[in-house]
């Protein structure tokens, strides 16, 4: 079986924020992200804004 690394890695640099969206599906959220990438929050932006889930 080959590795899927450099296929899932380019995705990611290709659409950082698809990528997250995309993973975030995986979660089970208790309330979703209104937003998945804000840059306006902060230097280094805030991801899955307004979400939460019980951890």
């Amino acid at each position: 079986m080959a590795s899927r690394y450099h296929e899932v890695y380019e995705g990611w640099k290709r659409d950082p924020v698809g990528f997250w969206a995309e993973a975030a599906k995986a979660i089970d959220w208790d309330r979703p992200a209104e937003k998945v990438f804000d840059p306006a929050q902060g230097v280094y932006g805030r991801w899955f804004v307004g979400a939460s889930c019980n951890t």
